[in-house]
Protein backbone atom coordinates (compact mmCIF):
# COMPACT_ATOMS: atom_id res chain seq x y z
CA UNK A 1 0.00 0.00 0.00
CA UNK A 2 1.08 3.49 -0.76
CA UNK A 3 2.01 5.62 2.15
CA UNK A 4 -0.30 8.88 3.17
CA UNK A 5 0.40 12.29 4.27
CA UNK A 6 -1.53 13.66 6.81
CA UNK A 7 -3.32 16.82 6.36
CA UNK A 8 -6.51 18.35 6.76
CA UNK A 9 -8.69 18.22 3.78
CA UNK A 10 -8.09 14.79 1.74
CA UNK A 11 -5.23 12.33 1.83
CA UNK A 12 -2.42 12.36 -0.48
CA UNK A 13 -0.81 9.39 -1.79
CA UNK A 14 2.68 9.22 -0.74
CA UNK A 15 4.14 8.37 -4.43
CA UNK A 16 1.97 11.10 -5.63
CA UNK A 17 3.85 13.66 -3.42
CA UNK A 18 7.17 12.24 -4.18
CA UNK A 19 6.46 12.38 -8.21
CA UNK A 20 5.64 16.43 -7.56
CA UNK A 21 8.73 16.65 -5.58
CA UNK A 22 10.60 15.20 -8.79
CA UNK A 23 8.72 17.94 -10.52
CA UNK A 24 9.53 21.14 -8.71
CA UNK A 25 13.15 19.96 -8.37
CA UNK A 26 13.42 20.18 -12.19
CA UNK A 27 10.88 22.94 -13.15
CA UNK A 28 12.50 25.28 -10.88
CA UNK A 29 15.20 23.55 -8.78
CA UNK A 30 13.34 23.76 -5.23
CA UNK A 31 13.63 20.70 -3.11
CA UNK A 32 11.39 19.56 -0.09
CA UNK A 33 12.55 17.25 1.71
CA UNK A 34 9.72 15.22 3.87
CA UNK A 35 9.97 16.79 6.98
CA UNK A 36 8.95 19.83 4.81
CA UNK A 37 6.13 17.76 3.01
CA UNK A 38 3.01 19.51 5.29
CA UNK A 39 4.36 22.76 4.00
CA UNK A 40 4.26 22.20 0.82
CA UNK A 41 0.76 20.84 1.03
CA UNK A 42 -0.29 23.66 2.34
CA UNK A 43 0.91 25.87 -0.53
CA UNK A 44 -0.90 23.50 -3.03
CA UNK A 45 -3.89 23.29 -0.89
CA UNK A 46 -3.61 27.07 -1.61
CA UNK A 47 -3.19 26.94 -5.03
CA UNK A 48 -6.10 24.38 -5.35
CA UNK A 49 -8.64 26.60 -4.03
CA UNK A 50 -7.22 30.27 -5.85
CA UNK A 51 -7.99 27.89 -9.49
CA UNK A 52 -10.81 26.13 -8.23
CA UNK A 53 -8.98 22.86 -9.44
CA UNK A 54 -10.62 20.51 -6.16
CA UNK A 55 -8.83 18.95 -3.39
CA UNK A 56 -4.95 18.72 -3.03
CA UNK A 57 -4.63 15.23 -5.02
CA UNK A 58 -6.71 16.98 -7.74
CA UNK A 59 -4.60 20.08 -7.90
CA UNK A 60 -1.33 17.48 -7.38
CA UNK A 61 -2.58 15.42 -10.25
CA UNK A 62 -3.39 18.77 -12.53
CA UNK A 63 0.21 20.11 -12.32
CA UNK A 64 1.90 17.00 -13.20
CA UNK A 65 -0.69 16.66 -16.74
CA UNK A 66 0.06 20.04 -17.30
CA UNK A 67 1.20 20.14 -20.46
CA UNK A 68 2.38 23.89 -20.71
CA UNK A 69 5.58 23.26 -18.97
CA UNK A 70 6.13 27.59 -18.55
CA UNK A 71 2.68 27.37 -17.16
CA UNK A 72 3.30 24.92 -14.61
CA UNK A 73 6.59 26.49 -13.62
CA UNK A 74 4.60 29.97 -13.26
CA UNK A 75 2.40 28.71 -10.57
CA UNK A 76 5.15 26.79 -9.03
CA UNK A 77 6.84 29.75 -8.26
CA UNK A 78 4.35 32.11 -7.23
CA UNK A 79 3.06 29.76 -4.90
CA UNK A 80 5.74 28.02 -3.49
CA UNK A 81 8.73 30.74 -3.14
CA UNK A 82 9.61 32.49 -0.33
CA UNK A 83 9.37 36.67 -1.06
CA UNK A 84 9.82 38.07 2.89
CA UNK A 85 12.73 40.33 3.25
CA UNK A 86 13.31 43.90 4.32
CA UNK A 87 15.39 46.67 3.68
CA UNK A 88 19.00 46.87 5.06
CA UNK A 89 18.90 43.05 6.35
CA UNK A 90 21.80 42.06 8.30
CA UNK A 91 23.39 45.54 8.64
CA UNK A 92 27.25 44.61 8.80
CA UNK A 93 26.80 43.46 5.55
CA UNK A 94 25.94 46.88 4.31
CA UNK A 95 28.02 48.26 6.24
CA UNK A 96 30.87 46.21 4.79
CA UNK A 97 29.79 46.88 1.11
CA UNK A 98 29.79 50.92 1.64
CA UNK A 99 33.21 51.02 3.41
CA UNK A 100 35.06 47.44 2.29
CA UNK A 101 34.04 46.17 -0.97
CA UNK A 102 33.07 49.15 -2.88
CA UNK A 103 36.33 51.24 -2.67
CA UNK A 104 38.06 47.80 -2.82
CA UNK A 105 36.57 47.28 -6.27
CA UNK A 106 36.76 50.99 -7.43
CA UNK A 107 40.77 50.50 -6.48
CA UNK A 108 41.43 47.75 -8.87
CA UNK A 109 40.06 49.13 -11.76
CA UNK A 110 41.78 51.39 -14.71
CA UNK A 111 40.49 54.78 -15.23
CA UNK A 112 39.14 53.51 -18.42
CA UNK A 113 37.25 50.23 -16.83
CA UNK A 114 35.35 52.61 -14.92
CA UNK A 115 32.39 50.67 -14.56
CA UNK A 116 30.96 48.34 -11.40
CA UNK A 117 28.62 45.73 -11.49
CA UNK A 118 26.71 44.49 -8.61
CA UNK A 119 23.52 41.63 -9.04
CA UNK A 120 21.00 40.07 -5.98
CA UNK A 121 21.00 37.09 -7.73
CA UNK A 122 17.33 36.25 -5.60
CA UNK A 123 15.93 39.60 -5.25
CA UNK A 124 13.01 38.24 -4.19
CA UNK A 125 10.19 41.70 -3.93
CA UNK A 126 13.14 44.31 -4.99
CA UNK A 127 14.53 45.73 -0.93
CA UNK A 128 17.61 43.73 -1.16
CA UNK A 129 18.49 45.50 -5.24
CA UNK A 130 17.37 48.86 -3.75
CA UNK A 131 19.17 48.79 -0.33
CA UNK A 132 22.28 48.53 -2.88
CA UNK A 133 21.13 51.24 -4.73
CA UNK A 134 20.82 53.43 -1.26
CA UNK A 135 24.31 51.60 -0.28
CA UNK A 136 25.60 53.16 -4.01
CA UNK A 137 24.56 56.10 -3.51
CA UNK A 138 26.46 56.59 -0.23
CA UNK A 139 29.42 56.82 -1.87
CA UNK A 140 30.10 60.51 -3.87
CA UNK A 141 33.08 58.95 -5.75
CA UNK A 142 30.81 56.51 -7.49
CA UNK A 143 28.43 59.14 -9.62
CA UNK A 144 31.31 59.64 -12.51
CA UNK A 145 30.90 55.41 -12.85
CA UNK A 146 28.86 53.59 -14.81
CA UNK A 147 27.51 51.17 -11.97
CA UNK A 148 24.94 48.41 -13.13
CA UNK A 149 22.86 47.11 -10.56
CA UNK A 150 21.19 43.90 -11.31
CA UNK A 151 18.05 42.45 -9.59
CA UNK A 152 16.68 38.65 -10.85
CA UNK A 153 14.82 36.47 -9.54
CA UNK A 154 12.40 33.50 -10.81
CA UNK A 155 9.36 34.81 -9.48
CA UNK A 156 7.30 36.96 -12.34
CA UNK A 157 4.78 38.36 -9.17
CA UNK A 158 7.95 39.54 -7.31
CA UNK A 159 9.19 41.12 -9.94
CA UNK A 160 6.42 42.78 -11.16
CA UNK A 161 6.38 44.05 -7.31
CA UNK A 162 9.53 45.64 -6.83
CA UNK A 163 9.54 46.89 -10.14
CA UNK A 164 6.21 49.08 -9.15
CA UNK A 165 7.86 49.82 -5.85
CA UNK A 166 5.44 50.29 -3.30
CA UNK A 167 6.47 48.97 0.28
CA UNK A 168 4.82 49.15 3.80
CA UNK A 169 6.29 50.01 7.15
CA UNK A 170 7.15 46.82 7.87
CA UNK A 171 10.06 46.78 4.95
CA UNK A 172 11.92 49.84 6.57
CA UNK A 173 11.93 47.99 10.18
CA UNK A 174 15.83 48.16 9.92
CA UNK A 175 16.02 51.08 7.98
CA UNK A 176 17.13 54.68 9.20
CA UNK A 177 14.56 57.11 9.26
CA UNK A 178 16.66 59.83 7.06
CA UNK A 179 16.84 56.77 4.25
CA UNK A 180 13.26 56.82 3.59
CA UNK A 181 12.90 60.38 3.25
CA UNK A 182 15.52 60.42 0.65
CA UNK A 183 14.86 57.97 -1.45
CA UNK A 184 10.84 57.19 -0.38
CA UNK A 185 7.67 58.76 -1.23
CA UNK A 186 4.72 58.53 1.10
CA UNK A 187 1.82 57.38 -0.63
CA UNK A 188 -0.60 56.23 2.19
CA UNK A 189 -0.03 56.08 6.10
CA UNK A 190 1.66 52.42 5.49
CA UNK A 191 2.39 52.80 1.84
CA UNK A 192 5.73 54.33 0.37
CA UNK A 193 6.95 54.33 -3.22
CA UNK A 194 10.61 54.50 -4.00
CA UNK A 195 11.66 57.68 -5.45
CA UNK A 196 12.01 57.72 -9.53
CA UNK A 197 15.41 58.41 -9.44
CA UNK A 198 16.42 55.21 -7.05
CA UNK A 199 14.44 53.25 -8.96
CA UNK A 200 15.66 53.83 -12.25
CA UNK A 201 19.46 52.49 -11.11
CA UNK A 202 17.76 48.66 -11.16
CA UNK A 203 17.41 46.53 -13.59
CA UNK A 204 15.13 43.75 -12.89
CA UNK A 205 15.24 40.56 -15.29
CA UNK A 206 13.29 37.22 -14.45
CA UNK A 207 15.71 34.35 -13.97
CA UNK A 208 16.06 30.71 -12.87
CA UNK A 209 19.45 30.36 -10.80
CA UNK A 210 18.75 26.38 -11.77
CA UNK A 211 18.82 27.34 -15.11
CA UNK A 212 21.65 27.40 -17.54
CA UNK A 213 21.71 30.65 -19.35
CA UNK A 214 23.98 32.38 -17.40
CA UNK A 215 26.81 34.17 -17.11
CA UNK A 216 25.55 35.51 -20.11
CA UNK A 217 26.21 39.39 -21.64
CA UNK A 218 22.05 38.39 -22.91
CA UNK A 219 21.02 39.16 -19.45
CA UNK A 220 23.80 41.11 -17.88
CA UNK A 221 25.39 38.31 -15.14
CA UNK A 222 29.00 38.41 -16.73
CA UNK A 223 32.28 39.99 -14.97
CA UNK A 224 30.18 40.91 -12.14
CA UNK A 225 32.39 42.58 -9.20
CA UNK A 226 29.83 41.61 -6.32
CA UNK A 227 27.18 38.92 -5.96
CA UNK A 228 24.47 38.68 -3.67
CA UNK A 229 22.96 35.48 -3.10
CA UNK A 230 21.37 35.05 0.52
CA UNK A 231 18.62 32.42 1.89
CA UNK A 232 18.07 30.82 -1.70
CA UNK A 233 21.00 28.14 -1.55
CA UNK A 234 19.31 26.46 1.28
CA UNK A 235 16.19 25.27 -0.39
CA UNK A 236 18.01 23.55 -3.23
CA UNK A 237 19.31 19.95 -2.99
CA UNK A 238 23.15 19.28 -3.09
CA UNK A 239 23.30 18.42 -7.02
CA UNK A 240 21.88 21.94 -7.80
CA UNK A 241 23.33 23.73 -5.05
CA UNK A 242 26.74 23.46 -6.58
CA UNK A 243 25.55 23.46 -10.38
CA UNK A 244 24.13 27.15 -9.11
CA UNK A 245 27.84 28.21 -7.01
CA UNK A 246 29.84 26.94 -9.84
CA UNK A 247 27.90 29.39 -12.44
CA UNK A 248 28.02 32.46 -9.78
CA UNK A 249 31.63 31.69 -9.57
CA UNK A 250 32.11 32.14 -13.41
CA UNK A 251 29.82 35.38 -13.34
CA UNK A 252 32.38 36.95 -10.85
CA UNK A 253 35.36 38.65 -12.22
CA UNK A 254 38.86 38.04 -10.33
CA UNK A 255 38.69 38.90 -7.24
CA UNK A 256 35.28 39.46 -6.63
CA UNK A 257 32.77 39.06 -3.93
CA UNK A 258 30.04 36.46 -3.11
CA UNK A 259 28.03 37.55 -0.12
CA UNK A 260 25.35 34.11 1.09
CA UNK A 261 23.84 34.08 4.10
CA UNK A 262 25.20 32.82 7.26
CA UNK A 263 23.83 29.58 7.48
CA UNK A 264 24.80 29.24 4.03
CA UNK A 265 28.68 29.37 4.34
CA UNK A 266 29.02 25.48 4.81
CA UNK A 267 27.90 25.28 0.79
CA UNK A 268 30.87 26.28 -0.35
CA UNK A 269 33.28 23.83 -1.77
CA UNK A 270 34.95 25.26 -4.24
CA UNK A 271 38.65 25.69 -4.24
CA UNK A 272 38.03 28.54 -6.72
CA UNK A 273 36.41 30.27 -3.98
CA UNK A 274 38.33 32.00 -1.45
CA UNK A 275 36.36 32.27 1.97
CA UNK A 276 37.30 35.50 4.01
CA UNK A 277 36.03 36.90 7.50
CA UNK A 278 35.96 40.72 7.03
CA UNK A 279 34.60 42.99 9.60
CA UNK A 280 32.16 40.41 11.54
CA UNK A 281 31.16 39.40 7.78
CA UNK A 282 31.74 35.53 6.32
CA UNK A 283 32.51 36.32 2.58
CA UNK A 284 33.98 34.63 -0.12
CA UNK A 285 36.05 35.52 -3.22
CA UNK A 286 36.82 34.50 -6.39
CA UNK A 287 41.00 34.06 -6.93
CA UNK A 288 43.03 35.68 -9.24
CA UNK A 289 43.42 33.38 -12.51
CA UNK A 290 46.85 34.09 -11.83
CA UNK A 291 46.51 32.26 -8.52
CA UNK A 292 44.19 29.37 -9.95
CA UNK A 293 43.00 27.36 -13.09
CA UNK A 294 39.65 28.90 -13.75
CA UNK A 295 39.03 26.17 -15.35
CA UNK A 296 39.18 23.29 -12.91
CA UNK A 297 36.20 24.04 -10.17
CA UNK A 298 34.44 21.98 -7.80
CA UNK A 299 33.60 18.88 -10.02
CA UNK A 300 36.28 16.25 -11.03
CA UNK A 301 36.28 12.55 -12.44
CA UNK A 302 35.80 10.27 -9.30
CA UNK A 303 38.32 8.87 -7.66
CA UNK A 304 41.05 6.65 -9.55
CA UNK A 305 39.60 7.85 -13.04
CA UNK A 306 40.68 9.84 -15.11
CA UNK A 307 38.85 11.58 -17.85
CA UNK A 308 40.56 10.96 -21.39
CA UNK A 309 39.42 12.14 -24.98
CA UNK A 310 41.07 10.92 -27.80
CA UNK A 311 42.31 13.81 -29.94
CA UNK A 312 40.49 13.74 -33.25
CA UNK A 313 42.30 14.73 -36.19
CA UNK A 314 41.90 14.80 -40.13
CA UNK A 315 42.58 11.55 -40.55
CA UNK A 316 40.08 10.23 -37.85
CA UNK A 317 37.23 11.84 -39.87
CA UNK A 318 36.78 8.34 -41.27
CA UNK A 319 36.69 5.62 -38.63
CA UNK A 320 33.91 3.73 -39.57
CA UNK A 321 34.93 0.50 -38.61
CA UNK A 322 34.87 -2.20 -41.77
CA UNK A 323 33.59 -5.79 -40.94
CA UNK A 324 36.42 -8.25 -41.08
CA UNK A 325 34.58 -9.68 -44.06
CA UNK A 326 34.55 -6.59 -45.72
CA UNK A 327 37.84 -5.96 -44.98
CA UNK A 328 39.02 -9.09 -46.81
CA UNK A 329 36.97 -8.11 -49.79
CA UNK A 330 38.32 -3.99 -50.29
CA UNK A 331 41.01 -4.32 -52.73
CA UNK A 332 40.81 -0.43 -53.71
CA UNK A 333 38.40 -1.23 -56.91
CA UNK A 334 34.32 -1.42 -56.54
CA UNK A 335 33.30 -4.33 -54.38
CA UNK A 336 31.95 -7.87 -56.23
CA UNK A 337 28.72 -8.68 -55.73
CA UNK A 338 29.61 -11.20 -53.61
CA UNK A 339 30.58 -8.78 -50.98
CA UNK A 340 27.68 -6.51 -51.54
CA UNK A 341 25.28 -8.83 -50.25
CA UNK A 342 27.33 -9.44 -47.62
CA UNK A 343 26.85 -5.66 -46.51
CA UNK A 344 23.69 -6.16 -47.82
CA UNK A 345 22.83 -8.85 -45.07
CA UNK A 346 24.73 -6.37 -42.57
CA UNK A 347 22.37 -3.04 -42.81
CA UNK A 348 19.69 -4.49 -40.20
CA UNK A 349 22.33 -4.99 -37.61
CA UNK A 350 23.60 -1.72 -38.41
CA UNK A 351 20.23 -0.03 -38.20
CA UNK A 352 19.94 -1.62 -34.56
CA UNK A 353 23.06 -0.92 -33.35
CA UNK A 354 22.34 2.73 -33.98
CA UNK A 355 18.86 3.05 -32.89
CA UNK A 356 20.85 1.73 -29.63
CA UNK A 357 23.46 4.34 -29.77
CA UNK A 358 20.80 6.83 -30.48
CA UNK A 359 19.21 4.98 -27.62
CA UNK A 360 22.01 5.88 -25.16
CA UNK A 361 22.58 9.47 -26.81
CA UNK A 362 19.12 10.74 -25.70
CA UNK A 363 19.68 8.93 -22.51
CA UNK A 364 22.96 11.47 -21.88
CA UNK A 365 20.75 14.48 -23.21
CA UNK A 366 18.37 13.70 -21.09
CA UNK A 367 20.70 13.56 -18.02
CA UNK A 368 21.93 16.86 -19.24
CA UNK A 369 18.94 18.82 -18.95
CA UNK A 370 18.37 17.65 -15.52
CA UNK A 371 21.70 19.04 -14.53
CA UNK A 372 23.10 15.31 -13.70
CA UNK A 373 26.15 16.30 -15.68
CA UNK A 374 28.20 13.79 -13.81
CA UNK A 375 26.16 10.89 -15.06
CA UNK A 376 25.88 12.34 -18.55
CA UNK A 377 29.50 12.90 -18.63
CA UNK A 378 30.12 9.12 -18.07
CA UNK A 379 27.42 8.34 -20.40
CA UNK A 380 28.70 10.31 -22.94
CA UNK A 381 32.38 9.36 -22.49
CA UNK A 382 31.22 5.77 -23.45
CA UNK A 383 30.17 6.53 -25.92
CA UNK A 384 33.23 8.28 -27.42
CA UNK A 385 34.52 5.27 -27.51
CA UNK A 386 32.11 3.26 -29.78
CA UNK A 387 33.48 3.01 -33.91
CA UNK A 388 30.93 0.74 -35.09
CA UNK A 389 28.19 2.54 -36.94
CA UNK A 390 29.08 3.64 -40.79
CA UNK A 391 28.26 7.42 -39.97
CA UNK A 392 30.16 7.57 -36.97
CA UNK A 393 31.73 10.84 -38.21
CA UNK A 394 27.86 12.48 -37.39
CA UNK A 395 27.15 10.49 -34.43
CA UNK A 396 30.70 11.16 -32.80
CA UNK A 397 30.23 15.07 -33.57
CA UNK A 398 26.68 14.94 -31.79
CA UNK A 399 28.60 13.52 -28.84
CA UNK A 400 31.59 15.67 -29.02
CA UNK A 401 29.44 18.64 -28.81
CA UNK A 402 27.18 17.53 -26.01
CA UNK A 403 30.10 16.16 -23.90
CA UNK A 404 31.33 19.48 -24.02
CA UNK A 405 28.25 21.32 -23.08
CA UNK A 406 28.43 18.64 -20.08
CA UNK A 407 31.94 20.18 -19.50
CA UNK A 408 31.58 23.73 -19.89
CA UNK A 409 27.88 23.59 -17.60
CA UNK A 410 30.53 21.85 -14.54
CA UNK A 411 33.31 24.57 -15.12
CA UNK A 412 35.72 22.78 -16.62
CA UNK A 413 36.22 25.39 -19.56
CA UNK A 414 39.66 23.45 -21.06
CA UNK A 415 37.69 20.24 -21.61
CA UNK A 416 34.87 22.06 -23.00
CA UNK A 417 36.96 24.37 -25.45
CA UNK A 418 39.15 21.12 -26.46
CA UNK A 419 35.77 18.87 -27.28
CA UNK A 420 34.19 21.66 -28.90
CA UNK A 421 37.41 22.31 -31.13
CA UNK A 422 37.04 18.63 -32.24
CA UNK A 423 33.58 18.76 -32.67
CA UNK A 424 34.20 21.74 -35.11
CA UNK A 425 37.07 19.98 -37.26
CA UNK A 426 34.40 17.47 -37.90
CA UNK A 427 31.43 19.61 -38.65
CA UNK A 428 32.88 22.97 -40.31
CA UNK A 429 29.48 24.06 -41.37
CA UNK A 430 27.57 23.91 -38.21
CA UNK A 431 27.24 27.61 -36.83
CA UNK A 432 26.10 26.03 -32.63
CA UNK A 433 29.51 25.02 -32.68
CA UNK A 434 31.05 28.08 -33.38
CA UNK A 435 28.61 30.23 -31.16
CA UNK A 436 29.10 27.78 -28.47
CA UNK A 437 33.01 27.92 -28.63
CA UNK A 438 33.10 31.45 -28.64
CA UNK A 439 31.15 31.85 -25.61
CA UNK A 440 33.84 29.48 -23.78
CA UNK A 441 36.74 31.79 -25.03
CA UNK A 442 34.77 34.81 -23.87
CA UNK A 443 34.87 33.14 -20.28
CA UNK A 444 38.45 32.26 -20.40
CA UNK A 445 39.13 36.10 -21.04
CA UNK A 446 39.91 35.65 -25.21
CA UNK A 447 37.60 37.94 -26.23
CA UNK A 448 39.29 37.92 -29.36
CA UNK A 449 39.60 35.05 -30.14
CA UNK A 450 35.28 34.93 -29.23
CA UNK A 451 35.00 38.31 -32.23
CA UNK A 452 37.11 35.59 -34.75
CA UNK A 453 34.44 32.68 -33.74
CA UNK A 454 31.48 34.78 -34.07
CA UNK A 455 32.34 36.02 -37.44
CA UNK A 456 33.29 33.01 -38.39
CA UNK A 457 29.57 31.70 -37.86
CA UNK A 458 28.57 34.65 -39.07
CA UNK A 459 30.55 33.68 -42.42
CA UNK A 460 28.75 30.32 -42.62
CA UNK A 461 24.74 32.32 -41.66
CA UNK A 462 24.56 35.75 -41.86
CA UNK A 463 20.83 35.69 -40.41
CA UNK A 464 22.49 34.30 -37.03
CA UNK A 465 21.12 36.50 -34.29
CA UNK A 466 22.81 35.73 -31.55
CA UNK A 467 26.42 35.76 -33.38
CA UNK A 468 25.18 39.21 -34.03
CA UNK A 469 23.99 40.64 -30.55
CA UNK A 470 27.02 38.77 -28.47
CA UNK A 471 29.48 39.96 -31.30
CA UNK A 472 27.98 43.96 -30.58
CA UNK A 473 29.11 43.59 -26.44
CA UNK A 474 32.50 42.16 -27.54
CA UNK A 475 33.90 44.57 -30.06
CA UNK A 476 35.55 47.67 -29.09
CA UNK A 477 34.39 50.28 -31.70
CA UNK A 478 31.19 52.14 -30.91
CA UNK A 479 30.30 51.64 -35.13
CA UNK A 480 30.71 48.53 -35.40
CA UNK A 481 28.96 47.58 -32.41
CA UNK A 482 26.02 49.86 -33.64
CA UNK A 483 25.71 47.74 -36.84
CA UNK A 484 25.96 44.98 -35.06
CA UNK A 485 22.51 45.76 -32.59
CA UNK A 486 20.76 47.41 -35.82
CA UNK A 487 21.25 43.95 -37.54
CA UNK A 488 19.94 42.12 -34.29
CA UNK A 489 17.02 44.38 -34.27
CA UNK A 490 16.50 44.18 -38.13
CA UNK A 491 16.63 40.42 -37.99
CA UNK A 492 13.99 40.37 -34.85
CA UNK A 493 11.73 42.82 -36.16
CA UNK A 494 9.68 39.82 -38.21
CA UNK A 495 9.36 37.43 -35.14
CA UNK A 496 6.99 37.15 -32.50
CA UNK A 497 7.91 38.35 -29.60
CA UNK A 498 6.84 35.34 -27.26
CA UNK A 499 9.35 33.00 -29.53
CA UNK A 500 12.13 31.14 -28.02
CA UNK A 501 15.28 31.75 -29.98
CA UNK A 502 16.98 28.27 -30.44
CA UNK A 503 20.35 27.79 -28.87
CA UNK A 504 19.66 30.36 -26.50
CA UNK A 505 18.33 28.33 -23.11
CA UNK A 506 14.94 29.91 -23.36
CA UNK A 507 15.79 33.77 -24.27
CA UNK A 508 12.87 35.31 -25.95
CA UNK A 509 12.58 37.08 -29.17
CA UNK A 510 11.12 40.02 -27.11
CA UNK A 511 13.79 40.10 -24.12
CA UNK A 512 16.60 40.40 -26.93
CA UNK A 513 14.86 43.05 -28.36
CA UNK A 514 14.51 44.60 -25.38
CA UNK A 515 17.71 44.81 -24.13
CA UNK A 516 19.59 45.41 -27.40
CA UNK A 517 17.39 48.12 -28.33
CA UNK A 518 18.99 49.49 -24.67
CA UNK A 519 22.22 49.01 -25.56
CA UNK A 520 21.70 51.16 -28.56
CA UNK A 521 20.29 53.62 -26.87
CA UNK A 522 23.54 53.78 -24.12
CA UNK A 523 25.53 53.88 -27.16
CA UNK A 524 23.82 56.53 -28.60
CA UNK A 525 22.15 56.22 -32.03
Amino acid sequence: MNKVLPQTEKEIPYSLMVMLNDVIRKSIGLYFPENRWPELQRKIMMMGRDLNLGDTTATVQWLLDLPQQRRREDLLTRYLTIGETFFFRDQQVWDLLKHTIIPERMAVKTEKDRELTLWSAACSSGEEPYSIAMTVAQVPALEEWNVTILATDINKAFIAKAKKGDYSKWSFRNMSSWLVSKHFNKKTDNCFSIAPSLKKTVTFVQLNLAGNNYPSDLNHTSEVDVIFCRNVLMYFPPKLRQHVINRLFMALNPNGWLLLAASEIGFIEHHGLNGEHVDGVHIFRKQDPAHTDRCRKHFQPPAGKTVTVQSISHHNRKLTTISSAAHTHQTGQQERPQAQAESEEKKPDEREKSASLMEQYHAADKLFQDRCYEEARTKLQKLLEVNELQNVCYFKTKVLALLAKTHANQGNLTEARNLGEQAIVMDKLNTAYYHFLATVCQEQGEKQEAVRLLKQSLYLDHDFVLAHFQLASLVTDQLEAKKYLKNTLSLLDSLPSDAVLPGSEGLTVGRLRETAQSMLERIGD
